[in-house]
């Protein structure tokens, strides 16, 4: 259902949507406005949206009083017994993944039909979801695992009955429950299981807390709670690096910078060449890559692309655990805390810009950008999805392109390389208007320091361990 009242914050865009329960995770369509939730229920459910009509996004006035903006339910579908921790659109945003703290994995089609699933797919929880291809994705559970998985082989034999969950458990784990014809049994429900996903990875020893690609889906990272960084070369199976521990539990993460290209593919010397190249170039605000890692305690762990032994940099700008981030360009990302706030901080040099939204104390679980990239969704323990306008962070970019159009036209008419004009009067004026809108949010200062009291900051965090932590 829909919240009656409208939250106060004028950066809403949309009105709040309130789900039956506790949202652990999010996502929006890339092709429709509609987002779904996983619950801690285990039920998915799907959204519809719509913008104002008339205008443009322009926060309160989007969704007052009067506005044609609206946020309605459509179905909701109880996909998993426990929790459902993560999911995603596929690429074609035709399915949607999820995963479960039941150990199971499904795959669901728009109209709410299950066309894959697999109850047993982990020993344990699963924690983490990633979205790697076309058809692929990768999930991580409690214990470390890691398990990619491609949705062309079919459906999973320990879920394409509906026998009891002990021979479900037999079939996905090889049990046999006697000898003779059970070694034999046994032996095929092994192999079954091993066809079931593609690749197992088990470098890690605890919770996988995020997982975010690169170079293409050529290569999976992993941020885990055992206070390491994981690199995994998709294409050839194996893990390439796993740093040394860090100082503090890594609870999210995200790969910024240059580089569409992963250089470190190539074969021979040219690999190592080519990572040693993509190291030095690995500080924030260069050319190359870098990963950002939301801790614990607070801080942002940075590390150069290729260096993956230590962090390279630490800014320590968050009074509460980094639980969410979500990029806004290379440059740029948006944390979502426990002190409920939403930030924007800018990363080399690395300072807090601003803040965007609250969820009023409550610790910010999951963000995502719509499809348009003119909405940020985010979620709580508050039951709420609520919606803010993205636009004070993509002026730019609506104004370049308006103007490359001009530029485009004149150039044309005029028989000049409009590519080259545009290339060429580009520079210089980028990011004027983004700088303006960043100094209105610096003004939110009270915000940006934004602390809780140390009574309150307990109970959030019982709170969030106990629902967290009650379907397990």
């Amino acid at each position: 259902m829909e919240v009656e009242e409208q939250e106060r914050d004028e950066r809403l865009v949309l009105p709040s949507a309130l789900c039956v329960a506790q949202p652990f995770d999010l996502a929006f369509s890339p092709h429709a406005d509609v987002v779904v939730a996983g619950l801690v229920s285990g039920a998915v459910e799907y959204w519809k949206y719509g913008l104002p009509s008339a205008g443009t996004v322009s926060g309160a006035a989007g969704c007052g009083e009067g506005s044609d903006a609206f946020v309605r339910q459509l179905f909701a579908l109880d996909a998993h017994q426990k929790a459902v921790r993560a999911l995603e659109f596929s690429r074609c945003g035709t399915q949607v993944y999820s995963a479960s703290a039941d150990c199971s994995i499904a795959v669901t089609d728009t109209s709410g039909k299950v066309v894959w699933q697999h109850r047993g797919a982990h020993d344990a929880g699963i924690n983490a979801l990633c979205v790697t291809g076309q058809h692929t994705f990768a999930t991580g559970d409690d214990n470390g695992r890691i398990r990619l998985w491609d949705v062309r082989q079919g459906v999973p034999s320990s879920s394409s009955s509906s026998s009891s969950s002990s021979s479900s458990s037999s079939l996905s784990y090889g049990k046999g429950k006697s000898k003779g014809k059970g070694k034999a049994s046994s032996a095929t429900a092994a192999a079954e299981a091993v066809q079931a996903f593609t690749k197992e990875f088990t470098d890690h020893s605890d919770v996988i807390m995020d997982m975010a690609v690169a170079s293409s889906g050529a290569r999976l990272l992993t941020a885990c709670g055992d206070g390491r960084l994981g690199v995994f070369d998709l294409r050839k199976g194996k893990c390439i690096a796993v740093s040394e521990e860090m100082e503090d539990e890594p609870l999210s993460l995200l790969v910024l910078g240059a580089g569409a290209v992963d250089h470190s593919s190539a074969k021979g010397t040219a690999a190592g060449a080519a990572g040693s190249a993509g190291s030095s170039s690995a500080s924030a605000g260069n050319a190359g890559r870098v990963v950002v890692c939301g801790t614990q305690e607070g801080a942002l762990d940075i590390w150069g692309w290729g260096r993956w032994a230590e962090i390279e940099d630490r800014f320590t700008g968050h009074p509460e655990s980094v639980d969410a981030m979500l990029k806004v360009d290379d440059s740029t990302i948006l944390t979502g805390s426990s002190d409920g706030l939403i930030r924007v901080v800018q990363i080399g040099p690395n300072r807090l810009l601003g803040v965007i939204g609250d969820h009023d104390d409550f610790p910010v679980e999951r963000m995502a950008w719509s499809r348009d990239r003119k909405i940020i969704g985010s979620i709580s323990h508050d039951y709420l999805m609520r919606f803010w306008d993205a636009s004070i962070l993509l002026d730019d970019d609506e104004e370049e392109e308006v103007e490359e159009e001009e530029e485009g036209e004149g150039a044309a008419d005029a028989g000049v390389d409009s590519e080259h004009e545009r290339a060429k009067g580009g520079e210089g004026e980028v990011g004027a208007k983004r700088k303006r809108n960043f100094a209105k949010l610096g003004t939110d200062e009270a915000m940006l320091q934004a602390t809780v009291s140390k009574k309150a900051k307990g109970e959030l965090k019982k709170r969030k361990v106990e629902d967290f932590f009650s379907e397990l």
